[in-house]
């Protein structure tokens, strides 16, 4: 590699150049994690011969070089002073060490790939540097993987087939979610209209196995986290019960899970979703036992797909997660791949939508059923109690959803009761002929009861282990079906 960033070796151009990564902000302004250090990893031992000689482009900012010293050698410095100044957890360390392999600083990545190595034995990314680079000082260059059999058999046993392919498939995955990270200011474009009571959204990416917390305050949308997920093992697009298979689609937590009711393979809780929803059902679409959940204690992430269905995290980023959302108020959503817009143009595609909404609410607040009954798609099903009410809607979310060659839009609100906080009422509308019509209206079931969450901002460590340990969320029943 050339010192203005040539290619990376082994002719995995796709990845582009080392110069072209961003630079790394420091963690008190940056909340966000930033898991792009893994690059390093992907490459195995001969990462190493390309970058021991070259020096390389800083990109750090919080880990630049040491200068020199008089005798032409970078002082070595502490372990400890080096995590001191890191991204928050494991990822963020790993980036540090590959900030400084790639600035040639070979001894204190070392150091630091030893620490991460020490403090997260069950981070099999982590492992996979530091075997690559005590390879490197034995001498053992250039032998791509051949110092990762540990790494790529410790990763079998724990996930039942994976090996260093799937390790690379990880780095690769979280290589990219960085190097294609939503442009500053965009949100996804299927989220439509959320109301203030809707403090927090969860999306999934699963193209890049990653999973985004977006806030929803006085400023709008803004994606207050993300994680690497791990999705099903057979892919996506669920359709039976044991297919190993993600569902795509609008969901909502239902329940939370304490650790101590569910089973280990669930790791520090569960959040459950209501899979299958309406439209699944309508489509004769099963299955069960289908949560957002944590990864057993010996193990700090999960292969991208490694799961019977369900998406899973890390533990800590699981704990996050429950200490910002909430059952029955927490929409999850389930995509392919996410296409981010500025607010603007998600507001200009509610529009068609919201005149066939506002139409047909008119003529049910009107007491116009024949004209409201003009709205329902031929086979619809809805609860007429609900239906023929004319109190007022309140606090309406709209969620757009395009699968199965089907515009959807899921719309959420609560109706009015005297003396009470309202019904909660969702609707699926489907598009077609180009003609928005209701396939499905009625209360939605009861969930766990539970306060609405604080928007929570991660600044530092501190604020992170405050939200971490904040209560959870209460337990409302044991887990059942499969799960995974």
């Amino acid at each position: 590699m050339s010192g203005k960033g040539g290619r990376f070796p082994l002719g995995l151009d796709a990845l582009g150049t080392y110069a072209s990564l961003p630079a790394v902000e420091p963690s008190a302004a940056a909340p966000r994690r930033w898991p792009w250090a893994v690059a390093a990893c992907l490459l195995g031992g001969s990462i190493i011969a390309a970058l021991w000689p070259a020096g390389g482009v800083a990109q750090s900012k919080a880990f630049a070089p040491t200068p020199a010293a008089a005798g032409g050698q970078a002082p070595v410095v502490s372990p400890a002073s080096l995590l001191a100044g890191t991204d928050d957890g494991p990822e963020g360390r790993l980036m540090a060490a590959y900030q400084l392999l790639a600035a040639g600083d070979i001894a204190q990545a070392t150091l630091l790939s030893e620490a991460l190595a020490t403090s997260h034995p069950n981070f099999a990314l982590g492992q996979l540097l530091q075997a690559d680079l005590l390879a490197a000082r034995a001498g053992q260059v250039g032998a791509l993987g051949s110092a990762l059999a540990p790494v790529a058999a410790s990763a079998r046993a724990a996930e039942g087939g994976g090996d260093l392919a799937a390790l690379q498939l990880e780095a690769q995955r979280r290589l990219d979610a960085l190097r294609a990270r939503p442009p500053e200011g965009t949100v996804p474009a299927e989220l439509l209209l959320l109301p203030p009571s809707m403090r927090t959204v969860m999306v999934v990416d699963v193209s890049r196995s990653r999973l985004y917390l977006i806030g929803n305050g006085a400023d709008g949308l803004t994606v207050l986290r993300d994680y690497y997920v791990s999705s099903g093992l057979q892919g996506v697009d669920k359709r039976i019960d044991g297919d190993q298979r993600t569902p795509l689609g609008v969901y909502w937590i239902t329940n939370w899970l304490n650790a101590q009711h569910i089973d280990a393979r669930f790791g520090q809780g569960a959040m459950g979703i209501n899979y299958p929803n309406a439209w699944d059902r309508s489509l004769g679409r099963g299955g069960r036992g289908l949560f957002v959940h944590g990864v057993p204690a010996d193990t700090l992430a999960r292969l991208p797909q490694a799961t019977d269905g369900c998406i899973a995290l890390a533990n800590d980023d699981l704990l996050e997660l429950a200490a910002a959302t909430a059952p029955g108020q927490t929409p999850v959503l389930i995509a392919r791949q996410l296409n981010w817009v500025v607010p603007q143009a998600a507001a200009q595609g509610a529009a068609g939508f919201r005149a066939a909404y506002d139409s047909w609410n008119q003529a049910r607040m009107a007491g116009d059923q024949d004209q409201a009954r003009r709205w329902h798609d031929a086979g619809a099903q809805i609860e007429e109690a609900v239906a023929e009410s004319r109190a007022p809607r309140q606090e309406l979310s709209l969620i757009a959803w395009n699968g199965d060659d089907q515009r959807l839009v899921v719309a959420t609100s609560r109706q009015a009761r005297a003396g009470a906080k309202g019904i909660p009422v969702r609707q699926y509308w489907v598009q077609r002929d180009g003609q928005w019509r209701i396939f499905f209206e009625g209360q939605v079931p009861a969930s766990a009861s539970r306060s609405s969450p604080a928007v929570p901002v991660w600044t530092d460590a501190a604020a992170r282990q405050v939200a971490g340990t904040a209560a959870r969320p209460p337990l409302t029943q044991a887990t059942s079906g499969r799960g995974g």
